[in-house]
């Protein structure tokens, strides 16, 4: 048998491959394939055909230099750093035959390459091993990845009688997965796996002998093989709800501004049912919590607890508190009702009393209006709404939500607190157990807010090398907004300005005329202003049209912008009697009753009329038809006047009491023309007359 270096042989069942040859001192190193173990094993050359080794028929094939051609190209950069530096450790060594193959020279070696190259001795040892088990190649040290796993692969057929799947059937199911599992849905995996074989395969499947259709693991594999992990949840939670409740979030609201000046707005509906105040009894829902709060220091500025729906009003009431602080808030809102427990409503609670530079709120209803504008040309507030379903935007408000209702949580009893099981069968509902009032409610949220500002640690405030060197380390809201103050002012403003309340308030247009200022059907008294009084005067019934802001809450008096002044205009007593201390809704409720009402007049009215047009034809073809047949008439004055008298008299005929009924026979009848005076002449006028026409017409 003839011998050739990197040869493999076969020995029983073990491969071994020949690493050395010397013919002279007949040596033969070889090294086994078929163990793990790093051993040598040296013999004579004829002791191989003593002992059967063998050139096998089936050779191991340990590797493939067109897959590792293929491999190499894909390889990572970090990968092949590595690959070039075990090389560069052993090269010298593996050429060093036949002494590299004695154990001891070959650790002595091993050692030295380990110390000067910072590796362990075992890792070197191995590459030496590997190289010479793989075919003594530099591929030879290459980690063999490519025979690792299956993931990139299409996996080999296995089994004879499984279905194979084609390219064009692969298309088939990875539209069919996308189709029938709708985004969002709530829809199992079997159900669009059965629905497509309902489609595809009707026939293959009823027959039960054989099988010549996709697996639900076939049908599940291909469908999922090129979806990214992100495709896969939009499968499941729909796209919205991927990219609104499960993206990353790498930023934080603080880095976004240099100082205190920017503040976020928002609301939500409180999870705690309320009570009235008139009836304790009686449960009022939810209230609607708005919270504003300075961004570069995460300080909540105001607060504002209402029973409305969220609408520019509200929205602006709760601005208006935060910027002239929390004195007025307590004193408009709360009513003393922390004066029970010692708490002093000032304006440390809350200390912001300026006007931002910019307020950054959702896509809500509330500052997305016209009614905004007033805040950002009068108030020279500028206002960023951000996108829809982007709470990380404004994550300050969206965390207050949190923090206000952490120590309500805690508290043994029931109180109104809605929870995750609330509307599921068997759990009592939490309005039931609903025990404060809203003014209650809201001077809890006030000093929950107020122990955020002055005692809750900031965690994760990014703080910035002059922070620290102040010796803030672990802040609070109201230290980072009084550094702030200190050193990085400039956006803040005085909310010192007159008139600020109705600067802020929902704006429209009023129709003014000579006599008053009309706004949703109601009529204004005008004061006596010169200006405002010549204006009217020269208007006579022509409607000007003015601006006006008003409450939406009570409508007795709105402001008329006239000329850079803000002239208040009471409502008109006389003119709308029912209308007094009413609300804008009210308002706009009787006007729609009203105005259906009057519709539902105004068609009745028509249909009368119609009713007295049919009436009117159907007459005058009764009439025609006689006429015709008695043919044309003269239409003389005489003959016309002849014919009005005669007419008068048939009418007074037609007028005679008749009575009906038989005279009672003990009633005494007395005859009142017995007398020879009152007996009347025979023929009427209507006689006298009939015979002048006749004579006239004789002439």
């Amino acid at each position: 048998m003839e011998l050739l270096v990197n040869q493999i042989l076969q020995h029983n069942s073990n491969f071994y491959r020949v690493l050395y040859l010397n013919v002279k001192l007949d040596i033969c190193v070889l090294i086994n394939l078929s163990e793990e173990q790093n051993q040598l094993e040296h013999l004579d050359i004829d002791s191989l055909t003593k002992h059967n080794y063998i050139d096998p028929t089936n050779p191991p094939s340990n590797f493939n230099t067109t897959i590792l051609n293929e491999v190499i190209l894909e390889l990572k950069d970090k990968t092949l750093e590595r690959w070039e530096k075990s090389w560069e450790q052993i090269k010298d060594l593996v050429i060093d035959e036949p002494n590299i193959f004695e154990i001891s020279y070959l650790n002595k070696k091993c050692k030295e390459v380990s110390e000067k190259y910072d590796v362990s001795r075992h890792t070197v040892k191995r590459n030496i091993f590997n190289y010479w088990r793989n075919g003594k190649t530099k591929y030879a040290i290459l980690p063999k990845y490519y025979l690792s796993g299956g993931k990139g692969k299409e996996r080999q057929l296995e089994q004879n009688n499984a279905f194979t799947i084609t390219d064009k059937i692969k298309e088939e199911i990875q539209a069919a997965y996308k189709a029938n599992r709708p985004e969002g849905k709530d829809g199992t995996l079997r159900g669009a796996y059965i629905n497509y074989i309902r489609l595809k395969y009707k026939k293959e499947f009823d027959n039960k002998e054989t099988k010549k259709y996709p697996s639900l693991t076939q049908f599940y594999y291909w469908g999922t093989k090129n979806l990214s992990s992100s495709d896969k949840l939009a499968i499941k939670k729909g796209v919205l709800s991927r990219d609104k409740d499960h993206r990353l979030v790498p930023g934080s609201s603080y880095n976004s501004v240099f100082g205190p000046g920017i503040f976020q707005i928002d609301s939500t509906p409180s999870d705690v049912e309320i009570i009235s105040e008139i009836d304790l009894s009686e449960p009022i829902g939810c209230p609607t919590v708005y919270f504003v709060a300075d961004i570069f220091s995460g300080l909540c500025t105001g607060i504002y607890v209402t029973l409305e729906n969220p609408s520019y009003h509200e929205a602006s009431t709760a601005l208006y508190y935060s910027f002239k602080g929390f004195s007025m808030f307590a004193n408009d809102m709360l009513l003393g009702t922390l004066n029970k427990f010692n708490v002093d409503a000032t304006s440390a609670f809350y200390p912001s009393t300026f006007l931002p530079h910019q307020i950054v709120t959702d896509n809500g209803k509330e500052l997305v209006s016209r009614n905004s504008n007033n805040i950002i040309t009068d108030l020279g507030i500028d206002i960023e709404n951000k996108e829809a379903y982007r709470a990380d935007l404004k994550g300050l408000v969206e965390n207050f939500f949190k923090i206000y209702h952490k120590d309500l949580k805690c508290f043994p009893k029931e109180i109104g607190h809605k929870n995750m099981a609330e509307g599921r069968r068997g759990i009592k509902k939490a309005r039931k157990n609903a025990t404060y009032t809203l003014k209650q409610y809201t001077a809890m949220i006030a000093v929950a807010m107020a122990n955020y500002n002055h005692k809750c640690s900031l965690k994760k405030y990014p703080l910035a090398p002059e922070m620290i060197k102040d010796g803030l380390v672990d802040p609070s809201p109201i230290e980072v907004w009084n550094w702030g103050m200190k050193n990085r002012t400039g956006l803040l403003r005085s909310s010192e300005i007159s008139n600020l309340k109705e600067l802020m308030l929902p704006r429209a247009v009023g129709k003014l005329n000579k006599h008053d200022l009309e706004f949703e059907k109601i009529k204004y008294e005008t004061p006596l202003h010169k200006d405002l009084r010549n204006i009217q005067q020269q208007t006579g019934e022509v409607k000007l049209k003015y601006d006006i802001s008003y409450n939406p809450n009570n409508m007795n008096t709105i402001n008329l912008f006239f000329n850079n002044e803000i002239i208040k205009c009471s409502i008109n007593e006389q003119k709308n009697p029912g209308l007094i201390n009413k609300s804008l809704k009210e308002i706009r409720a009787f006007n729609k009753v009203r105005k259906n009402v009057k519709k539902e007049k105004e068609h009745d009215r028509d249909s009368g009329t119609m009713d007295i047009l049919d009436m009117a034809d159907s007459f005058k073809k009764e009439n025609d038809k006689k006429r015709k047949s008695k043919g044309q008439k003269s239409t003389n004055k005489a003959k016309v006047s002849y014919n009005r008298e005669r007419e008068k008299e048939y009418e007074r005929q037609q007028k005679e009491f008749k009575s009906t009924e038989e005279p009672n026979s003990d009633t005494k009848i007395i005859d009142i023309n017995t007398s020879k005076e009152n007996k009347r002449i025979e023929g009427d006028i209507g006689d006298i007359l009939d015979d002048i026409y006749k004579n006239m017409d004789n002439e």
